[in-house]
């Protein structure tokens, strides 16, 4: 009964993965799909329901254009996104708007420093395959997946009981030989703060990280993620973190006003003509001088655990 729900639940998304998969082939880039059905199948096996709403597939990064001329030829726009001052790891894309048919298009994946040609390279060595509503997909191996599920930790923090339960499972279906490899491709994408960061937002990751002897200091962006921070002080540790005034004022002007299309596909409200959009506006200040306090309280208690 359980399989079936769950089936229910992710049949749809399943669909687009599988439509955009074999539509990416045609044109001659190679899809890696990631998450959502590669750790239902991989670490929810006891018929426990990982649910997921949207398709993610990495792609090469000199396969990025192409990629996006065939999502918009399947009839896909892109969602406006706010930035922080992390770099991008994946653009969201979305068939009837937002809240319907979604998909991100990663070109790297959460805390990787490295080249996006070096993530795409250390992803793609090594692969296995799955089903999809009926198509063979690539999927990274567990190693791989197993290094996304801390990062994917520290990215979203503890409080998220989504991503720290996948983790939990991770650590109980992976040995340590494969947690080490982990450790290895965190480091070959430049990503080893996060990952030692992930590992601890649970029991089991921290005692993991202690027999790998994984031990790195997190900046105070880092460690607001990771510890599950609000919005606001997560953005107050990336302007914290940005180099020169003129980068931080363009952070803080695009975290203030930010851009219209992000309004519209954020703020129902937006969509209804030049008023809507100005109401929008208008209540997105109060609701963040509503969070202004908390945040700095979050964000004073980083940068001491940093120090």
């Amino acid at each position: 009964m359980l399989s079936l729900l769950q089936a229910s639940h992710t049949r749809p998304v399943d669909a687009v993965t599988a439509e955009v998969v074999v539509a990416l082939r045609t044109a001659g880039v190679r899809p890696l799909v990631l998450k959502g059905p590669v750790f239902a199948r991989w670490l929810y096996g006891d018929g426990f329901i990982r649910g997921y709403v949207d398709s993610d597939i990495l792609v090469a990064p000199d396969a990025v254009e192409a990629s996006c001329e065939v999502l918009r030829s399947l009839g896909f726009t892109p969602l406006g996104e706010a930035s922080y001052g992390t770099p991008k790891h994946a653009h969201c894309w979305a068939r009837g708007g937002h809240g319907s048919e979604e998909l991100d298009l990663h070109e790297s994946i959460p805390g990787a420093r490295a080249d996006k040609s070096v993530v795409w390279a250390a992803l793609s060595r090594d692969t296995d395959t799955m089903q999809i509503a009926g198509t063979e997909v690539e999927i990274p191996v567990p190693s791989a997946n197993a290094m996304i599920a801390a990062l994917h930790a520290a990215a979203h923090g503890s409080s998220d009981g989504h991503y720290c339960e996948d983790l939990t499972r991770a650590l109980a279906a992976a040995d340590e030989r494969v947690w080490a490899r982990a450790a290895e491709l965190a480091a070959e994408v430049g990503a080893e703060v996060w990952f030692a960061t992930g590992l601890r937002t649970v029991p089991a990751g921290r005692a993991m990280a202690d027999r790998l002897g994984v031990r790195q200091p997190a900046p105070v962006d880092v460690l607001l993620r990771a510890g599950g921070a609000p919005d606001g002080a997560v953005f107050l540790g990336s302007l914290a973190t940005t180099d020169g005034w003129r980068a931080r004022l363009r952070l803080l002007a695009r975290a203030v006003v930010p851009e219209p299309h992000y309004m519209r596909d954020w703020y129902p409200g937006a969509r209804r003509g030049p008023a809507g959009l100005i109401a929008s506006y208008v209540a997105r200040v109060f609701v963040r001088l509503a969070t202004v306090v908390p945040a700095v309280r979050a964000f004073a208690a980083a940068r001491k655990r940093a120090a």
